[in-house]
């Protein structure tokens, strides 16, 4: 079924005569008579999460960081990147905030 194919069934469930027209023109059957798409969950998955990174609780950079990674593997990962790198110079990391998903805040000093 192609994407447009996809569009119409789906809403063919709020909009019953219009979509019906519109899928009768472009076909020969009626949207009724197709099978209902059906969910591909490998494409909900995602590879990657945009964290946005805190130097001292103010936002400097967003990383986008693979899934799957422990919060030590996340500070390495944020403390290498090209605009975070800079601020860190000179400075030691006294604690790492991780919130899953969402960001990460370094507190240097």
């Amino acid at each position: 079924m192609s994407n447009i194919g996809t569009v119409i069934s789906i809403l063919c469930l709020i909009e019953i005569y219009h979509t019906n027209l519109v899928a009768i023109i472009g076909k020969k059957s009626s949207v009724f008579e197709e099978e209902y798409p059906v969910c591909n969950e490998d494409a909900l998955v995602k590879a990657e999460t945009e964290y946005a990174v805190q130097v001292n609780s103010k936002i400097k950079a967003k990383v986008m960081i693979p899934e799957g990674l422990t919060n030590d593997e996340i500070q390495s990962l944020v403390s290498q990147n090209a605009e975070i790198a800079p601020l860190l110079e000179g400075k030691s990391v006294k604690k790492c905030i991780v919130v899953k998903g969402r960001l990460v805040n370094l507190i240097v000093g």
